[in-house]
């Protein structure tokens, strides 16, 4: 019998740590193929929702643009260059 990678047994060892409520060690590694099935799917969903907005962003944007008085695009400018702000400061905490 083939003896099983580090690797394996370091994963074996976690998952009997984190085991809890589980029955068996197969009931967390199909739990666990469950939720990340599902994480990829949500990732998918999302990449392809972008993919549209990007798609239809100068349109959308026009749209908008042609809709709002100068004063409400002053207001839009503000709240866009604090977001970004906030996004910077984010990613430099990270």
């Amino acid at each position: 019998m083939k003896r099983p990678p580090v690797l394996w047994v370091e994963v074996l060892k976690a998952i009997d740590l984190y085991i809890g409520e589980y029955k068996s060690r197969s009931a967390f590694l199909e739990t666990a193929a469950h939720k990340f099935i599902i994480q990829l799917k949500l990732k998918e969903t999302e990449q392809r929702d972008l993919e549209i907005i990007n798609r239809h962003a100068d349109s959308l944007n026009a749209e908008v643009m042609g809709r709002l008085s100068p004063e409400k695009l002053h207001l839009l400018g503000k709240a866009l260059k604090t977001a970004l702000l906030l996004h910077e400061r984010t990613e430099i905490v990270k």
